[in-house]
């Protein structure tokens, strides 16, 4: 990425800025093709990846060894589960007062299931997921720590690989001391 096309956009080029979005606008469409954000639109989904890209352009620093494409990939991300965990608050709250097949069908149509997507439930599960282990005292190595963070951010061992500076066999061998890792915590977590 070239420093001169970030510093221009950093300063209120809208080329540059334009140049940069179309870049990573396959970004974008992956992580609308994984992830069911209700009620949001084409539009939607491009205005939150502007704002994550001016988010990762005024706070990107080239000197913190992350390409500035990993750096804005997090950002859209963390973007992205956020609004999930808003969203999945409030059908929390809206459960309490939940009505049956029969009266959603009767009030709002049989359309309605036509928003419920195979999509949604592996989001949520994913997001889930995330939380759970992001919260448990699993001791890393620094590697470690830094091929699963990787991971959850949904790179592949050959990008884990470049971006790490490692042997694809090392991140793979790597990955799996994570795997056996958290599959020890969380049995010693059913025990408990």
């Amino acid at each position: 990425m070239s420093e001169e096309l970030l510093h221009a956009a950093r300063d209120g080029d809208e080329e540059a800025f334009a140049t940069l979005y179309q870049k990573y606008f396959p970004l974008l469409l992956r992580l609308k093709s994984a992830y069911y954000l209700r009620n949001y639109g084409c539009e939607d989904w491009e205005q939150e990846a502007r704002i994550a890209l001016y988010q990762a352009l005024r706070t990107y620093e080239n000197n913190k060894g992350v390409s500035f494409g990993s750096y804005y990939k997090s950002i859209i991300s963390n973007q992205i589960y956020s609004l999930l965990r808003k969203q999945n608050a409030l059908k929390r709250r809206d459960q309490k007062d939940e009505l049956s097949m029969e009266q959603k069908i009767e009030t709002e149509g049989p359309d309605f299931l036509a928003e419920i997507t195979a999509q949604e439930p592996w989001a949520v599960q994913h997001l889930l997921i995330k939380e759970a282990i992001e919260n448990c005292e699993v001791s890393f190595s620094r590697k470690e720590s830094q091929i699963f963070h990787h991971y959850m951010q949904g790179a592949g061992f050959d990008e884990m690989a470049e971006l790490l500076s490692m042997e694809p066999k090392q991140v793979k061998s790597a990955y799996s001391r994570v795997k056996m890792k958290i599959k020890k915590h969380l049995r010693n977590y059913n025990e408990e």
